[in-house]
């Protein structure tokens, strides 16, 4: 099923081109070089090892492709590559330590001593990294803190939903709509939510993406299912139209996303 509007369906080169759009060059291209130079590095070490496996080219392959074709594939070749790798480096480790060379080179007093040093250094200074970051917190990032893919959670709307104890049907923001039945069910519905066509009608998906993009026929959402609230992100075309009806006035605010509810 084609999926042009959500992200992680969309093929290495579009989400580049899209994370460019919405952020900067320097984000676009930060994923492609990664995978180009694991890619490059894996095919250096079956070339060098002279690996001729043809079940874990093909799966590595695969994974390529899949990756290529949807950005949400590129984790299964990472682990594709997590598994081969290592079979890869070993053979090229033991092809290094045949040559007289670098086997005497490795013999040097200070080189064993120097290598795993590095070695731990830098394991260490990964871990610490890691650790410092908070693995095990769950935190909601705020606009002002949104990082390479602009995700973010208008936390004061949240708290205002809260505090007003508002109900009824939400029309929300696809990126926050599980985020919002989590929290606020059953007093609020939502729709849409990253269920998708799991839960969604062709239908009503359709009319909501009309209604998010201001295509043609965009009020044809708000007349068929009658939301409540609408929770969208701000600075588009969307919240213009809406308080241009006099039909919506702003609820609430803040830096990315606005609230709306009935005039009346």
């Amino acid at each position: 099923m084609p999926r042009p509007m959500i992200t992680e369906w969309m093929s290495m080169l579009g989400y580049a081109l899209h994370v460019k759009k919405e952020h900067s060059f320097t984000a676009a291209v930060s994923f492609p070089i990664l995978f180009s130079i694991l890619l490059l590095f894996l095919g250096f070490l079956m070339w060098r090892s002279r690996w001729r496996e043809i079940t874990p080219s093909v799966v590595l392959l695969t994974g390529v492709t899949l990756a290529v074709k949807h950005v949400r594939h590129l984790m299964l070749f990472y682990v594709f590559a997590a598994v081969y790798l290592p079979v890869c480096l070993r053979l090229y480790v033991a092809d290094l330590s045949s040559r007289p060379g670098l086997r005497a080179f490795w013999q040097r007093p200070r080189v064993q001593p120097t290598v795993f040093a590095l070695m731990l250094a830098t394991t260490l200074s990964l871990g610490v990294n890691f650790v410092w970051r908070g693995p095990l917190q769950l935190s909601l990032p705020a606009y002002a803190e949104r990082g390479v893919t602009g995700m973010y959670y208008p936390h004061s709307i949240f708290a205002y939903l809260e505090r007003e104890k508002l109900s009824g049907r939400l029309l929300v923001e696809f990126v926050w709509g599980e985020y919002v039945l989590w929290r606020f069910h059953p007093r609020l519905t939502v729709a849409l939510d990253g269920r998708f066509e799991t839960v969604y009608p062709p239908e009503v998906i359709d009319d909501y993406f009309t209604f998010y993009y201001a295509r043609p026929g965009w009020q044809r959402f708000l007349e068929r299912y009658r939301p409540d609230l609408i929770l969208i992100k701000d600075g588009g075309r969307l919240p213009q139209l809406l308080q241009g009806q006099g039909a919506w006035r702003v609820l609430h605010q803040e830096p990315g996303a606005v609230l709306l509810g009935p005039s009346q």
